[in-house]
């Protein structure tokens, strides 16, 4: 695929994502009718957008010293290398957050953070892990099937949204609604970042250099 068809296939899975974020904000107000919790809702994905925006650190710098290998044996490791790193932060992220919800509740008085802390912690990692794929794809030269998962991404979203606002939905099963939906994303993505775990990498994580790259582009989002 050529650079320009690269670009483009980009560009319409990131205005994918962004029509993703505006169906749920806007879809979900009319779903729940209470602006307090309303509020408390949104300030949940507020804080996982954040965690994302580190995490896209890991994509980002994957980018950078891939370019460094030319053979398929350096390149599979290297994917590897930075998708064990970013999966392992994003566990380690969701753990830190179930056990110390309490606190986040207290300082942003939002009493969502620990009534479905199971929830959100397993949406915050599947959201923190997916972040990995965009970049990922645009190397292996599926973007094509990256946009597909995203247009069913959006179209479960959408049905989602409805079903929530006909069926009244609670927030606790608007909730489990996208842990479903993210963990079939997650599943359909899955599958082209497996092969790469077993090219015979004996190294999980970053190494030095790719570390003391990384943690600079994390700090700087």
């Amino acid at each position: 695929m050529s650079i320009a068809k690269k670009t483009i296939f980009l560009s319409i899975s990131n205005a994918i994502q962004v029509l993703i974020s505006l169906l749920t904000s806007v879809g979900l107000a009319h779903v729940i009718t209470d602006k307090s919790e309303y509020g408390n809702f949104q300030q949940v994905f507020v804080l996982m957008g954040f965690l994302t925006s580190v995490i896209t650190a890991f994509p980002s710098s994957l980018v950078y010293f891939y370019g460094f290998y030319s053979s398929k044996k350096d390149r599979f490791g290297v994917i590897k290398r930075f998708f064990v790193s970013c999966l392992f932060t994003a566990i380690i992220l969701g753990i830190l957050y179930f056990f110390f919800n309490g606190l986040l509740q207290r300082k942003l008085h939002n009493l969502l953070l620990g009534e479905y802390v199971v929830s959100v912690s397993l949406i915050m990692v599947f959201r923190l892990v997916q972040s990995y794929f965009v970049n990922f794809f645009l190397l292996i030269d599926k973007l094509v099937y990256y946009g597909i998962i995203n247009v069913l991404y959006f179209l479960l979203t959408a049905a989602l949204i409805y079903i929530s606002y006909s069926q009244k939905f609670t927030i606790g099963e608007i909730l489990f609604g996208i842990v479903v939906i993210d963990l079939i994303r997650f599943m359909l993505l899955y599958p082209f970042v497996n092969r790469f775990l077993w090219s015979g990498e004996k190294r999980g994580f970053l190494k030095k250099n790719e570390l003391v790259y990384l943690a600079p582009v994390a700090g700087v989002a």
